[in-house]
């Protein structure tokens, strides 16, 4: 009885089988492609929920594309603070306070908006680009038709948006809203 192959043996790999165990953090990304985040700095979500929209920014994405763990905002903390004292208060103890998001927010676009000059073949900003909006409100009279719509167009970068209890996501509170209707005397 005879044992083997008729034929040529299977070549060997190419390159050399890589168990997770021995991957790098690097290799380990690039194998799993896990989404890694920035690790929360204690009593600072005032301060990351302001910065979270901000993370599709291109050097934060290389930065977390090459590894599986959290990266610690600290610069961003840091120039924040020193160029904004108000973030930087303590309370008695010596621990940072807590802070209103909005005005951290509010803050960090501004500069953004003065400081980042306009994008390539456009006159608009990064800010005016990818982080803002625009509401259009359309006022028409349901009574008589013909009248000629009255709309108007807002730019912002900050929409206020109040949840009730009925929706538990941004998304629900838009697909509940109704247009409005209210009393107006015509032109």
């Amino acid at each position: 009885m005879a044992m083997g192959t008729a034929g040529d043996l299977p070549k060997a790999p190419e390159k050399p089988i890589l168990f997770v165990e021995d991957m790098t953090d690097t290799q380990l990304a690039e194998a799993l492609q896990l989404p890694a985040g920035l690790q929360n700095l204690g009593q600072y979500h005032w301060c990351r929920r302001r910065r979270e929209p901000t993370a599709s920014m291109r050097d934060l994405f290389k930065q977390l594309g090459k590894t599986t763990e959290g990266s610690q905002p600290l610069v961003f903390l840091q120039m924040l603070r020193r160029n904004f004292p108000q973030f930087a208060q303590t309370s008695q103890g010596g621990i940072f306070t807590q802070q209103d998001a909005e005005e951290c927010w509010g803050e960090v676009v501004s500069v953004l908006k003065a400081k980042l000059p306009p994008l390539e073949g456009t006159q608009d900003g990064f800010v005016d680009k990818y982080m803002s909006g625009e509401i259009v409100t359309t006022l028409k009279c349901i009574e008589n038709p013909d009248e000629e719509p009255i709309i108007d167009r807002e730019l912002f970068t900050k929409l206020d948006c109040h949840i009730s209890i009925y929706a538990e996501r941004y998304l629900g509170y838009f697909e509940t809203r109704n247009p409005e209707e209210f009393p107006h005397s015509g032109p």
